[in-house]
């Protein structure tokens, strides 16, 4: 008779384990003499039922060695276990950074990362919201207050990662900036629309530096890290404005459109190196952006003209999401723990929207 039951497949004849036998205190009585002065090597009927619905699912149900009593055979009995395999975190063991990673999506991040085992060292232009942000990771994090577009900037922060936790392999690109017709610099009267004409030439080129120069100058500044480490992950934050026409956003869209076409030259180029490179493209999340761009639409839409910011945005979300709900940096979060884990180790080149379904209608 055996110990325990396995997992045998469906056409098995493996025997199993019987309900408890005469020699018992739990026991039901046996027709069979010989059987009642055995002691007992089966378990409860309650437990065994639970032991089959297990049987499908790869777990083991071990009784132990036989008592030599029928009072200590009830408590062997009750002290069978089920066997679960320990849950392992997808990241655990791995480092990685996050820019941008203060607040809005690049925190969220940051948070699923830790929780996934990872640590995260935020880096930002705000110092002071990057140390909260990384305090509350639930692995300890750092914070490096840095300026990404900035290459010895960078450089020197990549270099702090990597002495404070011995290497480097994850890295998100999150930094960039989508203020839209909240930026001071854009005259009033031009502020329902940022088209090319309504644009200096010095606001197209801050919208590309903040948001495609960044990910080239951290990506740079990482690679050697992620090649000491025989490989690793780099995720691009871009945006569905990189997919679709914008015309209330060009250079955002210019950018952004930049990202997901820089990820699949990186993936092309690093693959020998086992580095993947994926991007993400989320859709409506609620940031501090809508707090500008949320002006804008109201010009466009006189509907909106009595909702404020917040209302303008969830109104966008219920019209022009076919899943009808807003996106979250939890949302972004979790899809980055994916392709940053080995779960995703033959994932690269590629671009995920997280939009709810917004790029259909569009494509």
């Amino acid at each position: 008779m055996p110990t325990g039951i396995a997992s045998p497949s469906i056409r098995s004849t493996r025997s199993w384990p019987r309900i408890h036998s005469n020699g018992c205190a739990a026991s039901v009585a046996s027709s069979s003499p010989a059987r009642a002065t055995r002691t007992c090597r089966g378990i409860s009927a309650g437990r065994w039922r639970a032991a089959w619905k297990r049987r499908w699912r790869g777990r083991k149900l071990f009784t132990g060695a036989a008592p030599a009593s029928a009072s200590s055979n009830s408590r062997a009995c009750r002290r069978i276990r089920i066997a679960r395999p320990k849950e392992r975190l997808m990241l655990t063991g791995k480092t990685a950074i996050v820019t941008g990673g203060a607040r809005g999506i690049g925190a969220g991040i940051a948070r699923v990362l830790a929780s996934q085992g990872a640590q995260v060292a935020v880096l930002d232009l705000d110092g002071a919201e990057a140390e909260k942000t990384a305090a509350a990771l639930a692995v300890p994090g750092l914070a490096v207050a840095c300026d990404v577009a900035i290459e010895a900037e960078t450089a020197k922060a990549v270099r702090s990662v990597v002495e404070r936790f011995g290497g480097l392999d994850i890295l998100v690109n999150n930094a960039g900036v989508g203020r839209g017709a909240s930026d001071p610099n854009v005259p009033r009267a031009a502020r329902g629309s940022l088209g090319s004409g309504a644009m200096s030439g010095a606001q197209w080129d801050e919208y590309l530096s903040q948001n495609l120069r960044t990910t080239f100058v951290t990506t740079a500044a990482g690679l050697a890290a992620l090649k000491a480490r025989g490989g690793g992950a780099i995720v691009n934050i871009a945006s569905i404005a990189g997919l679709v026409a914008s015309p209330r956003l060009p250079a955002y869209a210019a950018a952004k459109a930049g990202v997901i076409s820089l990820t699949k030259s990186l993936a092309l180029e690093y693959a020998p190196h086992d580095i993947r490179v994926n991007a993400i493209c989320p859709g409506f999340l609620w940031t501090r952006a809508w707090e500008g761009l949320a002006e804008a639409i109201k010009l466009d839409t006189p509907d909106f003209a009595a909702l404020d910011a917040r209302g303008v945005f969830l109104e966008v979300v219920k019209r022009g999401v076919p899943l009808g709900r807003e996106q979250t940096p939890d949302d972004i979060g979790q899809l980055t723990a994916f392709l940053a884990s080995d779960a995703a180790r033959n994932i690269t080149g590629q671009w995920i929207a997280v939009d709810g379904g917004i790029t259909l209608r569009q494509a």
